[in-house]
């Protein structure tokens, strides 16, 4: 596998970066290899698909989200509200890689973004614009929160978390996050993966993790269940095998969005293999497989 190419635009006033993996030759003439487009959890960043660009040959296009790795971390938080966000994935790949998506992947924080990035205008009553990728995988994701009570309580516990990480530091925010129960399967990732994961983490500023959780945590996030019927592409929502809170909302997803399955590890028949654009998505034993315990990092 090639070293990604590091990418950077001035995208809405702020410095935005993006990491491409070149796809490999076809293997015929004519043959086209897949576009893909990954966005990553809380907390990390593009360079976190790393270990999953050989499992699925293409060519790989990974943002660092605003206020994750090479990217800008504004002061404000308007910056990171979701439709900020999706807006600002967009005008990334127009302006360093564009034409069409073959497959969109969403990891949790990652898996809210595409979905604002496919719906949100919908939810707000507008008309869609953007062109739709032929494929959509969201991995530990949540449409947002439907209860007004239970999303201002979810606002309350990202502004004390934020505030803590601004007063304490990313230090103190990484073994908070490391002794998160939910997060326990990270530990089965393979160690070379799981530390340079751990670095990245280490490298994030307070001012962006901070800014995002206010921004675009999920009870900040316009929740987009209602759109969900609109949501008019293969889609595979997979939730770990250990976390039965986000495998009912994959389960809810599925039922909800007309074109969506789910999953959970292991992969074992009679699950047939889900139905998808081109062969790309396939038996997910083709795809990224998350650890048995998979959440949206602590649904931030």
């Amino acid at each position: 596998m090639s070293d990604p190419e590091l990418h950077r635009a001035l995208v809405r006033g702020h410095r935005w970066a993006l990491h491409r993996w070149p796809a490999p030759a076809p293997a015929s003439a004519g043959a086209r290899p897949p576009r893909i487009v990954a966005l990553h959890g809380f907390g990390g960043g593009g360079l976190d698909f790393a270990p999953l660009v050989s499992r699925l040959p293409g060519e790989w296009l990974a943002p660092d989200l605003l206020g994750h790795g090479e990217s800008d971390a504004p002061g404000d938080a308007a910056a990171y509200s979701m439709p900020a966000l999706a807006g600002g994935v967009a005008a990334l790949l127009d302006a360093v890689a564009p034409g069409p998506i073959d497959l969109l992947i969403g990891y949790s924080f990652g898996g809210r973004v595409a979905l604002s990035l496919l719906l949100g205008e919908l939810a707000g009553g507008g008309a869609r614009s953007r062109p739709r990728p032929r494929g959509l995988v969201l991995v530990g994701a949540t449409p947002g929160i439907r209860d007004p009570d239970a999303r201002a309580e979810r606002v309350r516990a990202d502004e004390a978390l934020a505030s803590a990480i601004e007063s304490r530091g990313i230090a103190w925010f990484a073994d908070h996050w490391r002794a998160l129960p939910i997060l326990a399967g990270k530990r089965r990732i393979a160690a070379d993966a799981r530390a340079a994961s751990e670095a990245r983490l280490l490298a994030q500023r307070p001012a962006g993790l901070a800014g995002a959780l206010r921004g675009a945590g999920t009870g900040a996030m316009p929740p987009l269940w209602d759109a969900l019927g609109e949501l008019d592409l293969p889609t595979l929502a997979i939730s770990g095998a250990e976390d039965p809170k986000f495998s009912a909302i994959a389960h809810e997803l599925a039922a909800a969005a007309p074109r969506a399955e789910e999953r959970r590890p292991p992969w074992r028949r009679p699950q047939r293999p889900p139905r998808g654009p081109g062969g790309l998505l396939r038996d997910p034993r083709g795809l990224p497989r998350p650890p048995r315990r998979m959440t949206d990092q602590s649904d931030h």
